[in-house]
């Protein structure tokens, strides 16, 4: 099972450097993105800048509604016990943390929201025109409930048949050689 890395928990929320950080992880600007890392190379280590690259990688992968899944989502309900009412599906699960559900909405297989609850509040993870991979709230979330919400997530999307394939890097320098050419061009776009 993939997992996010908890003990880089610490960059997103109570550093000096957490803004920097989540754009790194966060951001769907390879630009912004790029600028945030070279700030962040002073004061931190290669592994804890690996660590948020990879996260971001993990991030990145997470599909924006509406998609089609390879499966229904009454697949959720059938394959692993998740609760139907009407055109949504949820699971509750119990972390360290607290309780917490994941929700999908569509028909078919189509998917057309996902959200996550706690605390009684109802949060959609991402949306089409946002500049973020997930809402920063569903990352606080994500970290805050020790792996357990982003796993759920995962398995979640890998039964409804979405490739869900990120790619994870040995090295920071990898990761920056891969994401170089898109970060220029974004650039470039600017003037």
């Amino acid at each position: 099972m993939l997992t996010l890395r908890t003990d880089i928990a610490h960059l997103l929320t109570a550093s000096s450097d957490a803004e920097l950080a989540r754009t790194v992880v966060n951001a769907r600007s390879t630009a912004e993105m790029q600028l945030a890392l070279g700030v962040l190379r002073a004061g931190h280590s290669e592994r804890e800048l690996l660590d948020l690259a990879n996260v971001r990688e993990s991030l990145a992968e997470i599909p924006l509604p509406v998609f089609r899944a390879g499966a229904e989502l009454s697949i959720l309900e059938r394959a692993a016990g998740w609760k139907r009412e009407g055109r949504l599906f949820r699971t509750e699960c119990t972390s360290a943390s607290g309780v917490f559900a994941l929700e999908f909405v569509g028909d078919g297989n189509a998917v057309e929201e996902m959200a996550v609850r706690a605390g009684g509040e109802r949060i959609v993870v991402n949306e089409v025109d946002a500049d973020e991979f997930v809402s920063q709230q569903v990352l606080d979330l994500m970290f805050e409930h020790d792996t357990g919400l982003f796993n759920t997530f995962v398995e979640a999307l890998r039964l409804l048949g979405v490739g869900y394939l990120p790619r994870f890097h040995m090295s920071l320098e990898e990761f920056t050689l891969e994401n170089v050419a898109d970060g220029i061009a974004e650039l470039n776009g600017l003037f």
